[in-house]
């Protein structure tokens, strides 16, 4: 049946959408003034009461106006912006989920994502508990971390495996030896050092100019709440 107006949701249920005129005309004609007429009908005749209006997410969002709270020095918990469900801060915990991936199209806005990631890392974490580690082959994080939290800042295939050597040798010695006590995997007190934080921007550029960039991690992947390790890319 394709008669307009009717269709069938993802879950297998028929719907049907109507328009409400009030005029008794079934066209789409002067539909914009029809509809106006018939809200200022429903405002006179209910004395103002209206719907709360449907809020959209807003263009642009100055971090300064938002709570300072929404990071936690305490933790891995950090803003990454706002959801547009209910318009509030939403932040990552990487305690939770200890990595991170951007998914956009061009000019999406995904680096401005990455920008704000490591400004809250820099101005929550002192930097012996967080480290960044930065992978920006067409410099689009330039300068966006100058202080003691930028561990590398990579913008090439040779100094990318360079970095990775030292990184990949780091995180092995964080893994447990025999010795650890279930007590110190439980709080994961057998080492000690700042949180890794791998930032790639722009993967896919990466990818092309160096066949599987991250293969050397690949065997720490699955330990990297064990040994402090979040990849964060975006593509």
């Amino acid at each position: 049946d394709r008669t307009p107006g009717r269709g069938i949701t993802r879950g297998g249920h028929e719907f049907a959408v109507a328009l409400p005129r009030a005029d008794g005309r079934s066209t789409t004609d002067g539909l914009d003034a029809a509809f106006t007429a018939a809200a200022e009908n429903l405002r006179r005749r209910h004395g103002g009461h209206t719907a709360r209006p449907v809020e959209v997410l807003p263009a642009r969002v100055d971090r300064r106006a938002l709570p300072a709270t929404a990071s936690d020095a305490a933790s891995t918990r950090y803003l990454v912006g706002i959801g547009e469900d209910e318009l509030a801060c939403v932040a990552i915990d990487f305690a939770d989920q200890p990595h991170l991936m951007v998914l956009g199209e061009p000019s999406c806005g995904k680096t401005a994502a990455l920008r704000l990631l490591c400004r809250e890392i820099v101005a929550t974490a002192a930097p012996e508990s967080a480290q960044l580690e930065i992978v920006d082959f067409r410099r689009t994080l330039l300068g966006v971390v100058e202080s003691e939290h930028l561990s590398g800042y990579t913008v090439s295939t040779t100094a990318l495996e360079s970095r990775l050597t030292g990184l990949v040798e780091l995180l092995r010695s964080r893994l447990p030896g025999d010795g650890v006590t279930q007590q110190q995997l439980r709080t994961r007190s057998w080492w000690s050092g700042p949180e890794i934080y791998l930032v790639i921007d722009d993967y896919d550029v990466v990818a092309a100019a160096a066949a599987g960039p991250l293969s050397a991690l690949a065997e720490l992947l699955p330990h990297a709440r064990d040994v402090g390790l979040h990849v964060v890319l975006a593509r």
